[in-house]
């Protein structure tokens, strides 16, 4: 199929349907259990684990919260940062060093410990 072909009218139906419901997206909420599904209550172990990696074309961070309740271990992600890497080159020790001064930490200290003193 070439660019200026036009679509076969099964395609051209699908992708109408398809067009029609962009708009539901917005209807989508995808729940967010950053702590527990038992929030609220103590826990014996909260902890958070950031990762960071680089290459020469992107570098990226990830921050995961791993919470231990009586025996019960639940991990979710807490935070995750990409970006592409500059166009000049840049030697890989500063891509990591970039890498790291994403700075999603700082941030999400300072609204973990607002959600801590709420509970």
């Amino acid at each position: 199929m070439s660019w200026d072909e036009e679509l076969p009218p099964d395609i051209q139906k699908m992708w109408c349907q398809w067009i029609s419901e962009v708009p539901r997206l917005s209807e989508l909420h995808i729940p967010r259990y950053v702590l527990s599904s038992s929030a609220g209550e103590p826990t014996d172990v909260l902890e958070l684990h950031c990762f960071c990696d680089a290459s020469q074309t992107a570098y990226g961070v990830v921050i995961y919260t791993r919470v231990v309740k009586d025996c019960n271990v639940e991990v979710n992600l807490l935070v995750s940062k990409s970006r592409v890497a500059p166009l000049t080159k840049i030697v890989l020790p500063r891509l990591i060093t970039r890498c790291i001064a994403c700075r999603p930490t700082s941030k999400q200290s300072q609204s973990n410990s607002r959600s801590q003193k709420a509970f």
